[in-house]
């Protein structure tokens, strides 16, 4: 088992609370937009690397990805940015 932290601070639609929607359905993305619907895993990355090819998204889509890191059971932990609660 691992040990992960991720920050929910995406835009979301508004009346949205990305923190709330994760926790409440127990799960967890890297959020990262790409422009068009993805086919697949590597169409994603191909779109995302265009897009977004800096260290951040590299480093969470390999969590992720492939090969993938983060497993079922693992452990992720975030803050709530309304509050300041970590969970």
């Amino acid at each position: 088992m691992k040990l992960w932290r991720i920050h929910l601070k995406p835009g979301a639609k508004k009346g949205t609370d990305p923190f709330d929607h994760c926790l409440r359905n127990g799960i967890v993305g890297i959020g990262w937009r790409v422009p068009c619907k993805p086919r697949n895993w590597e169409d994603y990355t191909d779109q995302g690397e265009r897009e977004h090819g800096d260290k951040g998204w590299r480093q969470a889509s390999n969590a992720i990805g492939r090969p993938k890191r983060m497993q079922v059971g693992d452990l992720v932990w975030c803050r709530n940015k309304s509050n300041g609660d970590y969970y």
